[in-house]
């Protein structure tokens, strides 16, 4: 089944976008686990524990890819900090999961949140061998700095 993205009704935008499980996004996650053994605590701070420490810019900012995949959690009363959830230990140890989720926009009423998963599914194993794409960019293709296709996401949402 192929994912149509909601548009907004009156100015035409997209309302719904998609983030993979990409390498970048295992490496995020394998550092945060790794750090979180060794402290013994399932709370880190990225940029203050982890910047320079294992962590990059690029991988801090792109937290939410592992979040909307339910890979690692916000600790509301500890702003900053993340932690390691169920399903972020399972995946690291072999589980499935949906390689795609799709994301409602934020809007001024309602945070982004979790609209749909694709069917296809990806494991950590996949990442052990040659994987090409380091942080994935749904929806479109760039080359030389330019946009130059729009690819949708085929999957089924639940």
């Amino acid at each position: 089944m192929e994912f149509l993205h909601h548009h907004c009704s009156q100015c035409g935008q997209k309302l719904t976008y998609e983030l993979d499980v990409d390498k970048g996004t295992v490496e995020t996650l394998t550092i945060l686990a790794k750090a979180i053994k060794i402290k013994g605590i399932n709370a880190m701070h990225l940029t203050k524990e982890l910047l320079g420490q294992g962590l990059t810019n690029y991988q801090i900012g792109n937290i939410s890819r592992a979040r909307f995949h339910g890979l690692v959690a916000k600790i509301k009363t500890q702003p900053g900090n993340y932690c390691l959830t169920t399903k972020g230990l399972e995946f690291l140890h072999g589980l499935s999961i949906a390689r795609t989720v799709i994301i409602k926009k934020a809007t001024n009423k309602n945070p982004a949140y979790v609209y749909g998963y694709s069917a296809d599914t990806v494991s950590i194993r996949d990442f052990a061998k040659n994987w090409e794409v380091y942080w994935a960019s749904n929806g479109y293709a760039i080359s030389e700095g330019r946009v130059i296709n729009k690819a949708p996401v085929n999957g089924q949402l639940f």
